[in-house]
């Protein structure tokens, strides 16, 4: 393996290192909602305000994508992630400083870092598509995103896991599971700097030039652009990316597709706990999705850089989750039993499998779209009002649930979140709807293939 091939995939693995830890990061509370509300010594009907640990990276994701997306083309790829990764580091020792047990003033000493660690993903989860395009040849491009969007989403995972494993039993009696979370995440992100700051590297890169052609999925040649041969400013590329009527149809499809999954992992602890399921079935539940999604990465990863059919396998992948959506909302009418567990186990098995390799692929298909735009302004717009929708469907779920209030003790439980999984069912479904509307029109891979005719001739 040359020099100039193992360095790339090095730069890989740190940004792809620390997009798994902005998910860990984000999640890490909300899949252990009830222990965290007995650590604290709140009471149940409080954990929205455990929800707002992982609402607040998508309140501030939008506005943070948006600076980011201007930032990595003025500052370049290293200037970028390092900030995010110091802006990482300080978040996960503020809220190491929230150890302290039965006292809710020590869990919003946490959450302070929570906001400050909210700021930090775009800079690093929104790069991909970029490093992908800097580093990488067309043939590894949709590998390399997949590969990172993968592990920005094993993040995820591992917070179920690793959380329930750790702090599952927390209560105010019970401290060192829930210490020894809050120090792991510190520690870990303080390794991940130092290992940034000394290793991740910019890659020189020419000007784009665009092709007066571009191609459908069928492969038939349409007429597009003049040829440019200078970088488009940061106005005309907005002012690109405004008119491209499929963009936007692919970013109403990713950010309700997208965001309505984020909001079910977010608050999948909340969705099950009132049908009387255990701490343990949600770490299972969540590692599963992401263990089958692992699994669907590398399937649907591999068929979609061999064939480029991005809308097909978008396709079949989201019609196949939209059942899986219903299967499990109509097994959550149920309480608790062992077959309901088996079938929920299966519906969230086959939702991973099928959803999380259409994050890297959406992507990928933006950035055919909208070229030759530069690639961190269609990623970094579509991840920004992804995180805002998914935060705005977390409110609307909080706000769907059924609680009871005791007569004789006034406490208020939650009864139900039924009407919560009906919401974000069609939220899935408008998703479908619009994806199905995109026309594609890979115009990157057919400017870089008469690209490579002229250089031929």
């Amino acid at each position: 393996m040359s020099e100039k091939s193992y360095q790339k995939w090095i730069i890989l693995l740190l940004q792809s290192s620390q997009a798994f830890m902005a998910a860990f990061y984000q999640t890490y509370f909300t899949s252990i909602t009830s222990s965290v509300l007995k650590y604290y010594d709140m009471r149940q009907v409080e954990g929205w305000k455990v929800s707002m640990t992982a609402t607040i990276f998508l309140l501030l994701n939008f506005p943070a994508s948006l600076l980011s997306a201007y930032l990595v083309n003025r500052w370049g790829l290293r200037k970028t992630i390092v900030f995010g990764s110091i802006l990482s580091f300080i978040g996960a020792w503020m809220r190491f400083a929230g150890f302290r047990s039965g006292n809710e003033m020590y869990f919003w000493i946490g959450f302070s870092g929570y906001v400050v660690g909210a700021v930090a993903p775009p800079f690093i989860v929104n790069t991909i598509t970029q490093l992908s395009n800097t580093w990488f040849p067309a043939q590894q491009r949709t590998i390399a995103t997949t590969l990172s969007s993968l592990l920005n989403v094993l993040g995820t995972g591992a917070s179920f896991g690793i959380s329930a494993a750790l702090a599952g039993d927390a209560t105010y009696n019970n401290d060192l599971g829930m210490i020894g979370l809050l120090l792991l995440q510190a520690l870990l992100s303080s390794i991940l700097l130092i290992l940034v700051i000394a290793f991740f590297k910019d890659k020189k890169t020419t000007n784009i030039e665009t092709s007066n052609s571009v191609s459908n999925e069928k492969g038939e040649i349409e007429e597009s652009t003049l040829l440019i041969q200078k970088p488009m400013s940061t106005v005309e590329q907005l002012k690109s990316l405004a008119k491209n009527i499929p963009f936007w149809l692919l970013l109403i499809s990713f950010s309700t597709g997208i965001g309505s999954l984020n909001c079910f992992l977010t608050e999948l602890n909340s969705l099950v706990m009132p049908k009387n399921y255990l701490v343990t079935d949600v770490a299972y539940m969540g590692v599963s999705v992401i263990a089958s999604g692992v699994l669907g990465c590398f399937i649907f990863g591999t068929i979609a850089e061999c064939t480029k059919w991005f809308k097909t396998i978008l396709t079949f992948c989201s019609l196949i989750t939209m059942g899986c959506y219903v299967w499990f909302s109509i097994n959550l009418l149920s309480d608790r039993s062992e077959v309901t567990f088996i079938m929920a186990m299966c519906a969230v098995n086959i939702v991973g499998f099928c959803s999380v390799p259409t994050l890297p692929l959406i992507l990928e298909t933006a950035t055919e779209l909208t070229f030759p735009v530069a690639e961190s302004y269609s990623s970094g717009l579509m991840l920004g009002i992804m995180s805002m929708t998914s935060a705005i469907f977390i409110f609307i779920a909080e706000a769907l649930k059924t609680t009871h209030t005791n007569p004789i003790n006034h406490k208020t439980r939650v009864v139900s979140m039924q009407n919560s999984m009906w919401f974000l069912l069609s939220c899935y479904a408008l998703s479908v709807i619009c994806l199905l509307l995109v026309k594609p029109n890979y115009k990157r891979m057919q400017h870089e293939k008469m690209k490579n005719e002229t250089s031929i001739n």
